[in-house]
């Protein structure tokens, strides 16, 4: 099965607090019915409820600007429930000017996540409960002034798994994964070129830290990536768009003569056609090192394109298509890929009230393994 990674962090703490709500509350609650459950051949099919709650405060003390958080996210299902997923998110943000056109900004959070996954080995189902602890952290300083800005920072993310559960089988509990840790130190720099045109510049350098332990257990052998890239931010009439090009190199950090190097490629754009069509893509291409399919390092791709009609002032449809790709870069014959397409149709009932149809049709190929799984769910999410 696929699970749902939170994003707990936001790099950028909006201000001025102040002229935010202080408590906010964003929910969004999705029942419906799915074709493969277990998103495995063969699955079965069965109905789910997902709900996702976000809980947040604002406020000051003395110069900080401070946003505290929770998230959680839980999905349930009616027959499968060896399937279902517990996540609950908590976090911390600060963010202090240090002088005119100079700020700080730290945060944490802390996700405790709770999976369950189910495999038919025949004449039973074998269910799999899985625990981990993920930590995330950032610290970055944010500089401005006469068209510029630069932004210096440090991202850590650890995940430490807890001991699985087997239901149907005399099996201990027992560590399935691999703890992991990575580290970026990240460069990112803009400046004004025209009035409707703002230059890019990144520079990341990337490491990945797996114990001994768990890299003899697991098959891991931990890599860095070094990443260069440069773009353009384009803003004009109704088109507005961001993209960076450039080159990953990646390599083993107990071989680094096997260094490889990546193209790498971060875009979106969006486009008012009129006043009732809207226009949206993305696409990137790059390298992943924390969770790769061959134990090293895989090459990722992934592309999206969706179109919004406005129906009427409170009624609009959405269509939209999005393929990935995710190869081994080092063992080129494990591949995984993903294609979609996907219609909903929403209702503001109020401001701050939303509903909404949602189909949705995926093809997967991963592991030996292809199966589609076709989704219809009615969905309710607002904000307080």
């Amino acid at each position: 099965m696929r699970v749902l990674v939170f994003l707990i962090l936001n790099a950028v703490l909006v201000s001025p607090v102040a002229a935010q709500a202080p408590l906010e509350l964003v929910s969004k609650v999705e029942s419906g019915w799915t074709s493969n459950a277990t998103e495995a051949e063969g699955g079965a099919p069965d109905f789910y409820l997902r709900q996702n709650h976000d809980l947040s405060i604002r406020g000051t003390l003395g110069p900080l600007a401070l946003r505290a958080g929770v998230i959680v996210d839980h999905k349930a299902l009616r027959h499968l429930s060896g399937e279902n997923d517990l996540a609950v998110t908590g976090g911390l943000e600060a963010g202090l000017d240090l002088k005119q056109g100079v700020a700080l900004r730290l945060g944490y959070a802390l996700t405790q996540e709770w999976t369950g996954e189910m495999l038919d080995l025949g004449p039973f189902m074998l269910t799999i409960n899985s625990p981990a602890t993920r930590h995330e952290a950032l610290a970055e300083v944010v500089a401005t002034g006469s068209g510029r800005a630069v932004i210096m920072g440090v991202d850590i993310v650890r995940r430490q798994p807890g001991l699985s559960e087997f239901s149907g089988l005399p099996i201990a509990p027992l560590v399935i994964e691999p703890e992991v840790t990575e580290v970026t130190a990240r460069v990112d720099g803009e400046w004004a070129m025209t009035p409707g045109v703002t230059g890019l510049a990144r520079l990341h350098w990337v490491i990945v830290g797996v114990p001994e332990a768990d890299r003899l257990d697991f098959g891991r052998e931990p890599a860095s990536i070094a990443r260069l890239a440069g773009g353009l931010r384009l803003r004009q009439g109704g088109v507005t768009a961001t993209s960076h090009a450039g080159v990953e190199l990646v390599w083993p950090q107990d071989a680094p003569h096997l260094v490889r190097a990546v193209p790498y490629f971060d875009a979106k754009a969006e486009w008012a056609v009129t006043e009732l069509i809207n226009l949206e893509a993305m696409g990137s291409a790059g390298v992943e090192v924390f969770n790769p399919i061959d134990g090293v390092a895989s090459h990722e791709m992934e592309g999206d394109l969706g179109m919004r009609l406005a129906l009427s002032e409170t009624v609009g449809l959405s269509l939209g298509a999005a393929a990935s790709l995710e190869r081994g870069l080092y063992d080129e014959s494990i591949v995984t890929e993903k294609r979609s397409v996907r219609s909903g149709l929403s209702w503001m009932v109020s401001p701050s009230l939303e509903a909404g149809l949602e189909a949705r049709y995926a093809k997967f190929a991963e592991l030996g393994q292809r199966y589609p799984v076709s989704t219809i769910a009615l969905t309710l999410g607002g904000r307080v």
